[in-house]
């Protein structure tokens, strides 16, 4: 896992974004924004406890990676601060 943008890579579309933050049933999702709908869930990864505004950690990113089927990944806060986008690290 990589948390700067210090490596080239390949952007995707990809968002990673926490719901449930601080619950039993914390999960990170990863999917897209889908115009007129929104952020729309393909993927899901349960941590339980997850603190909001928490950050990924290297198994997350791992998921991710795993998940798109890439060996690994780079993950920045996005713009909106709420999701992380997601570079596929080449």
């Amino acid at each position: 896992m990589v948390m700067t943008a210090q490596h080239e890579g390949e952007p995707t579309t990809y968002l990673l974004q926490l719901g449930n933050g601080g619950t039993a049933d914390a999960r990170w999702m990863l999917g897209t924004t889908e115009p007129g709908i929104g952020f729309f869930g393909e993927y899901t990864y349960r941590c339980p406890h997850t603190p909001p505004g928490g950050e990924p950690t290297e198994a997350v990113a791992d998921w991710v990676a795993d998940a798109l089927g890439v060996s690994n990944v780079e993950l920045e806060i996005a713009a909106n601060e709420r999701a992380w986008s997601v570079t596929i690290v080449v």
